[in-house]
């Protein structure tokens, strides 16, 4: 813990809840000092209560799936894809990369992908397929294209479709 973590920690109160910034800061407070399971359990109760907005729904599905609580991560993600359709593409290869390193599940990883990719606006796309696992790219149709550029022979790819 660093010293601002140690001074923060004793001022730490419970807030009054109502507003969702209200939930998000005190979440973002207890993962910043080490308890995430308590910033978990508090994001949970927010979202359980109908008391979230976008900040929350990301701290729960990063809060979600770094303690292995996949089921309330996938929920907080489905949140944000509902309720910010601007994000949903981002959120879902967010969600994507959870199940493959998280979950362990290949299929539903790419399926997931597949989603994000055919969901995005074209010109989102490339911002996308860095974020993708590249021994999944063929599977997902992402063709990687050699393109030297003087002095560093950089590497970038495009979707196939």
């Amino acid at each position: 813990m660093s010293s601002s973590d140690r001074w923060l920690a004793p001022q730490l109160v419970p807030l009054t809840r109502g507003a969702p910034a209200d939930g998000i800061l005190e979440v973002i407070l207890l993962a910043r000092i080490g308890r995430d399971k308590d910033a978990l359990n508090l994001a949970k109760a927010s979202i359980n209560e109908g008391v979230y907005d976008y900040d929350l729904t990301n701290a729960g599905l990063v809060l979600g799936w770094r303690n292995q609580d996949f089921e309330f991560a996938e929920r907080s993600a489905m949140l944000r894809i509902k309720g910010w359709p601007d994000s949903a593409a981002a959120t879902r290869v967010q969600l994507a990369n959870m199940y493959l390193s998280g979950l362990q599940d290949e299929a539903k990883a790419l399926k997931t992908f597949r989603e994000a990719l055919e969901s995005a606006p074209a010109e989102a796309r490339p911002g996308l397929v860095p974020q993708i696992p590249q021994h999944l790219w063929v599977k997902l149709g992402i063709e990687v294209v050699q393109q030297p550029a003087p002095g560093n022979g950089a590497q970038t790819s495009s979707i196939k479709r």
